[in-house]
C-alpha cells in the first residue's frame, strides 16, 4: 500500500449517497422509508450525524484494559501532532492521562516533510510536549487502523481519504465498520465539550487553555466549515480593521482551527473517561456477581465484603460510596432473584 488514496468504489458512494439522502429529507421533514424525519436545520442534522457517529465509536471500544490508544491522522504532517500534544496536555490535566495514549501520523508523502517550524512555533505557544512537536512523523499503514482504539482526523477530507483507501480490499459491510465509528473526525467531539460548559460541569480544559477558546467559542457553536489551516504561531482571536472595528478569527484561519482542536480535544477527553468509567461499572459488577452469588451471600456484611472486594485493584477506580451503594443494590437483587425461584 502507498497510503494514498484511491477512487472509491461505487459501493460506498451509494452508501455515502444515501446518508446525504437522509440529511436532505429530514431538512424537509420527508419520510425516509418508514420513519418520518422532522424539518430541522443542516447544522441540527449536521449535529445529529455526529453524535450518532461518537455513539456508534463508544459502541466499538472495548474499555476492559482501561485505557485508549487515540491514532490522530491528516495529511499535511503538521495537524495531526498539534492534536496529539493537545490531548496529552487535556488528558493530563483531567487526570485522565493514565487512560489515554495519543499517537499521529500522516497520509502525505513523507519525502522531505517534517514539522515545519511554524508548527513547532505553535506547539510552544500552546505548551504543548517539544519531543511530540518536532519527531519526524510517520506514515499510516494499514495496521494502524485497527491497532488503536479510535482512528480521529483532523478534517473530512482527510477521513474520505481513508474509507476510500480502504473500500479497495473491503466489503460494503466490512467498510461500514470504519466508516460509522472507527474512523472518525476531531470535530466530532466538540460538541460533548459545548454541552458540557453549557450544563456547568467541570471543565476538562485549563485555564490558559480555556482562555485562548472563550473568544471563538460563539463561533465554534455553529461549526466550522473546515479546520484546513496549517499552524500558525501569534496569530490572533481578535483582530482591529483599517475602520477601527473589531474582527474574531475568520473560518479558515489557523486560530480558529486550533479553537476547534482544542474543544475537539476536550470533548475527546470526556467521550474516553465515560466510555471507561462504564467499562469499570460493568467489571464491578460482574465481579459482585461471581462472588456473590448464593443464598449464604445474603447475609454478608459491607464491612466484611470491601476488603475482599479492594484486593481487585480495578475498584479503585470507583468511590468508596460507589462500592458500597453498587454492593447493597446486587445484594438485594440477588434475593429478590433468589427469592423468586
Amino acid at each position: 500500500r502507498d497510503g494514498r488514496a484511491r477512487e472509491m468504489p461505487a459501493q460506498t458512494l451509494t452508501s455515502r449517497a444515501f446518508a446525504v439522502t437522509v440529511w436532505a429529507a429530514a431538512a424537509l421533514g420527508l419520510a425516509v422509508g418508514s420513519v418520518v424525519l422532522q424539518p430541522s436545520s443542516p447544522s441540527s442534522v449536521l449535529k445529529a450525524w455526529r453524535e450518532g457517529r461518537v455513539a456508534s465509536a463508544a459502541a466499538r471500544i472495548d474499555p476492559s484494559r482501561y485505557h485508549l490508544q487515540i491514532l490522530f491522522v491528516d495529511d499535511d504532517n503538521q495537524r495531526a501532532r498539534v492534536a496529539e500534544g493537545l490531548l496529552e496536555r487535556v488528558a493530563q490535566w483531567a487526570d485522565a492521562g493514565w487512560w489515554l495514549y495519543p499517537h499521529s501520523v500522516t497520509i502525505a508523502d513523507l519525502d522531505g516533510l517534517g514539522p515545519l517550524p511554524a508548527t513547532k512555533a505553535a506547539c510552544a505557544e500552546l505548551g504543548l510536549c517539544a519531543t511530540r512537536s518536532s519527531a519526524p512523523g510517520a506514515r499510516i499503514c494499514r495496521e494502524d487502523l485497527d491497532s488503536h482504539d479510535l482512528v480521529v482526523c483532523v478534517d473530512d477530507e482527510v477521513r474520505t481519504a481513508i474509507l476510500r483507501w480502504l473500500a479497495d480490499d473491503l466489503s460494503e459491510d466490512e467498510l461500514a465498520y470504519y466508516e460509522q465509528g472507527r474512523v472518525c473526525l476531531l470535530s466530532d467531539f466538540c460538541s460533548i465539550e459545548l454541552e458540557a460548559d453549557r450544563t456547568q460541569q467541570t471543565s476538562v480544559i485549563d485555564p490558559t487553555l480555556r482562555a485562548r477558546v472563550a473568544p471563538l467559542r460563539g463561533i465554534l457553536e455553529g461549526g466550522l466549515a473546515s479546520t484546513r489551516a496549517w499552524p500558525e504561531p501569534g496569530s490572533a482571536a481578535l483582530t482591529l480593521g483599517a475602520d477601527g472595528a473589531a474582527r474574531l478569527a475568520a473560518d479558515g484561519s489557523w486560530r480558529l482551527a486550533e479553537a476547534s482542536f482544542v474543544l475537539g480535544c476536550a470533548g475527546l477527553t470526556r467521550f474516553a473517561k465515560d466510555t471507561i468509567d462504564a467499562g469499570f461499572l460493568v467489571a464491578y459488577d460482574t465481579l459482585l456477581g461471581e462472588m456473590f452469588c448464593r443464598r449464604e451471600h445474603l447475609a454478608a456484611t459491607w464491612t466484611d465484603a470491601e476488603p475482599r472486594i479492594r484486593a481487585h485493584v480495578f475498584t479503585g477506580a470507583l468511590t468508596g460510596a460507589e462500592r458500597e451503594h453498587r454492593f447493597h443494590e446486587h445484594i438485594a437483587r440477588l434475593a429478590a432473584q433468589l427469592n423468586s425461584a
